[in-house]
């Protein structure tokens, strides 16, 4: 009986200490996109960039010149405490315009699900005049759509 019960609790113990696995890597969204986890201890932060089409995007050169790109890359960086595999992140993305806020769960060491659950303007969006919830409802994404990834490195 007391094998019984320390093999039980030594059980218990090594899933507890699996759910404070180390989260750092690339990862693939179910949608192709990549995202980076770099984690330390409980803290992790989250940069993911997406390539999207450029119309009339001139980017100002040191030499006085202008660039005319045909794509341009979009990123978001999230933050939080992850604790059991569970967290909540905290995010500022395109082009500081819009904050986010999701909830992560790290389904194995392997595989996590993301769900969106805000989406707000920043002062500078409100400045610009962009409707963060608009421009990600254009890509399919709304409060509470959920997400998976996979870790590939």
């Amino acid at each position: 009986m007391k094998r019984l019960i320390l093999a039980a609790a030594l059980s218990l113990f090594a899933a507890a200490v699996s759910a404070q696995a180390n989260y750092s890597g690339i990862w693939q969204t179910g949608n192709g996109l990549y995202v980076n986890i770099a984690q330390n201890g409980q803290y992790i932060i989250t940069t993911m960039f997406q390539n999207v089409g450029a119309t009339n995007i001139a980017i100002p050169l040191a030499n006085g010149q202008r660039f005319f790109p045909p794509t341009i890359d979009i990123g978001e960086i999230s933050s939080g405490q992850i604790v059991n595999g569970v967290g909540i992140l905290n995010g500022t993305t395109t082009y500081q315009a819009c904050t986010t806020v999701s909830r992560i769960i790290f389904t194995s060491q392997t595989t996590y699900t993301v769900t969106l659950l805000s989406i707000n303007n920043t002062s500078t969006g409100f400045a610009q005049g962009i409707n963060c919830q608009g421009v990600y409802a254009a890509n399919g994404t709304f409060p509470g759509a959920v997400g998976t990834a996979t870790k590939i490195f």
